[in-house]
């Protein structure tokens, strides 16, 4: 169900958006048309054992949020934005920014919406893939993702990429052909693929992001790159006990300017970013035990304050550690800071979220 949030009520009012119209199902897909003072919105939906498909285009009026709810069995949600840039938020749990041609799968519990802010006078275009856990197990979707399937597990909200990613052209006519396809006999059945075949897409496409950036150095002397391997595998053995490029620079017999340059020359990116990356990584698969305080992970990935910690996780993930924690409490969205994206953070609080 897709509601209208009045943007100018303090509280949050929701008023059901009532449709004007509903075509007759063409292809195994059902159209709805709004209009009213929030402007004009298309709904096109498809219902497929273990997952469903819908489109949203929606040109506003005026500023507005609308959210679809997750129903009464928890979901995998696969969102494409197809046209302009938005904002999305889960209520107590992950908010950012979504660009234009930009995707992600989330885990989102039964019951918890997933809303969108939309600005006046601009064309809007979102594509949005229900899938039940069982339907993804039966395809073996999870099996490379343990993070995500443990979460899953867990029952834990959960990102399958931290920061949404930009897809391939490849991914875009899948979605286009989901919607628009010239099949006229087995609709359904080519239906079914191509979202296989996006999920395919995304699933891979994702694997090669997260691991590409540090897994693929670019050419180095050969001594050098026994060297970096040297730092990486004692970044990964030694996180608890590293608090500053120093300590890494110690622990290897290395200058610090050296380190940093070689590492920097390897990898187009900084050893404080493969530090930072790496404490996450290992900050979320601690997490996911619910016998484990957010205190202990904090003290485990190396950062000597709690705070600095949850504020590095948050900017890292999107939601604070303690939204992994079993009984969380959804709260409503959380105001604003001065760019509109949350909580607002001092330069001096990015230094000490360091460490």
């Amino acid at each position: 169900m897709l509601y209208v949030q009045k943007k100018n009520l303090f509280s949050a009012v929701h008023t059901p958006i009532s449709f004007e119209h509903t075509a007759p199902a063409r292809k195994g897909m059902v159209y709805h048309h709004a209009t009213g003072t929030f402007g004009s919105l298309n709904l096109s939906e498809a219902w497929h054992q273990g997952f469903s498909l819908h489109q949203f285009a929606c040109t506003p009026r005026e500023d507005f949020h609308f959210y679809v709810k997750v129903p009464d069995s928890p979901r995998v949600v696969m969102t494409f934005i197809l046209k302009n840039d938005l904002r999305y938020n889960v209520p107590g749990f992950a908010e950012g920014s979504a660009m234009r041609h930009q995707y992600n799968l989330a885990y989102i519990p039964a019951g918890k919406e997933i809303h969108y802010t939309l600005k006046a006078r601009k064309d809007y275009m979102i594509f949005t893939a229900l899938f039940s856990v069982d339907f993804l197990k039966e395809w073996k979707v999870l099996q490379r993702f343990d993070t995500f399937a443990r979460g899953i597990e867990a029952g834990i909200p959960i990102l399958l990429n931290p920061s949404h990613v930009f897809a391939t052209a490849d991914m875009l006519a899948a979605v286009n052909e989901i919607f628009n396809t010239s099949h006229e006999g087995l609709v359904k059945m080519y239906r079914q693929t191509r979202t296989l075949d996006l999920l395919r897409m995304t699933s891979e496409h994702i694997l090669q992001s997260s691991s590409r950036k540090f897994n693929k150095p670019v050419s180095v002397r050969e001594r050098d790159m026994e060297k970096i391997q040297e730092v990486k595998q004692y970044v990964e053995q030694n996180l608890a006990h590293i608090h500053s490029i120093e300590d890494v620079a110690n622990g290897v017999g290395l200058r610090v300017f050296r380190l940093k340059s070689v590492f920097r020359r390897a990898y187009g990116s900084t050893l404080f970013d493969y530090i930072t990356e790496e404490r996450m990584k290992k900050a979320m698969d601690l997490l996911i035990d619910p016998e484990t305080s957010v205190r202990h992970v904090s003290a485990k990935v190396g950062y000597r304050n709690q705070a600095n910690f949850t504020v590095a996780f948050r900017r890292h993930f999107g939601y604070p550690p303690s939204a992994t924690r079993p009984g969380f409490a959804y709260r409503s969205v959380p105001e604003h800071g001065p760019d509109g994206g949350g909580e607002s953070v001092s330069p001096r609080d990015r230094g000490r979220a360091a460490r």
